[in-house]
């Protein structure tokens, strides 16, 4: 299927690209073929998927986020989890790989969002423990009128602050103070 106004007949078939996505809760695996002008070199993605070898769709990386990071469910219960619910059955090493990936495909956007928030007159900054596998960790929110962001797994240190927002700061950072 092509979208609206493309004509089929310029172009030719480049690849395919098979993903596992989330289809009505249930796991689907679907082969997407990637078409585009004969001479193109930057080949469309298909709609969710975040690069060219991908094999799980952004709803994948993001349930197991949500499992994992925001819920704490451990990594093994976090997969056992998925496969109850979607039929998805991921390896422990699979898992890990997207938890990983998904903080790099999203560091720009992390990082526009950090210099978006330190621009403003004033920022609510905070932290807030917790115990993942056993292992204290922090979360870190840095808020405005408009903008949210978090900071997830890190350590209580007053280094944190600056690490997101970096020398961007110009307005008011408004905190407890009670920071190790």
């Amino acid at each position: 299927m092509l979208p609206e106004g493309v004509d089929r007949d310029p172009c030719r078939h480049h690849r395919f690209q098979s993903v596992w996505r989330i289809v009505d809760g249930k796991a689907v695996y679907l082969r997407y073929d990637i078409c585009d002008l004969p001479d193109a070199v930057d080949l469309p993605l298909p709609p969710g998927v975040r690069k060219s070898r991908s094999e799980f769709g952004t709803e994948v990386i993001l349930i197991l986020g949500y499992l994992y990071d925001w819920i704490a469910v451990s990594q093994e219960n976090t997969i056992s989890i998925m496969n109850f619910f979607t039929g998805l059955e991921l390896s422990r090493s699979q898992a890990d790989s997207l938890l990983t990936q998904r903080a790099d495909a999203w560091e720009l956007q992390y990082h526009a969002i950090a210099e978006l928030i330190a621009l403003q007159t004033s920022v609510s900054i905070d932290e807030t423990g917790g115990n993942v596998a056993k292992k204290d960790c922090y979360t870190w929110l840095f808020s405005t009128a408009a903008r949210v962001l978090f900071r997830c797994g890190v350590s209580r240190k007053k280094t944190e602050a600056p690490s997101v927002l970096g020398d961007f700061l110009n307005g008011i950072g408004v905190t407890d103070d009670d920071t190790a």
